[in-house]
């Protein structure tokens, strides 16, 4: 059989559309795999709150609480700098470090000692641990934060 009769006669058997049609279905299916993937990723992302100098996900908008009845604070250090403050009762990308003090507290009945993002090691706040009844919690700079 000629060649141009051979490949006329696979085509009108449909054996390369059969071909075509079962990888683009198979295709389809991975790229509709990777997309609800992806979509579910940028919803779980969509919660999250990010380092502001290196993109390392901190904590999330779950995590905020109140404390003191409000989850926002101003607080001017004895420097004079001044911070808003959001308060979150877990920072899963913070290291804390330091000796805990009570010395400047901003919060009566709780010690400190720094935040700093696992990461970059960027001062993104303060590490709160009560002197006897209460939950320890972190106050995040929200300006170092996205």
């Amino acid at each position: 059989m000629h060649p141009t009769n051979l490949l006329s006669n696979i085509f009108l058997q449909g054996a390369p559309f059969l071909s075509f049609q079962q990888f683009t279905e198979k295709s389809l299916k991975k790229i509709k795999e990777r997309l609800a993937q992806e979509k579910q990723r940028k919803e779980e992302e969509r919660d999250f709150v990010f380092c502001k100098f290196c993109n390392n996900k901190i904590t999330t908008i779950n995590d905020i609480i109140d404390v003191n009845g409000h989850y926002q604070h101003t607080f001017t250090n004895p420097a004079g700098v001044t911070y808003l403050v959001g308060c979150f009762s877990s920072a899963i990308g913070c290291v804390n470090r330091g000796k805990s003090t009570f010395e400047h507290t901003w919060f009566n009945g709780y010690s400190w000692k720094f935040a700093l993002c696992s990461k970059c090691q960027a001062h993104l706040g303060w590490f709160y641990t009560p002197d006897e009844e209460g939950i320890s919690f972190f106050g995040l700079i929200l300006d170092n934060l996205s």
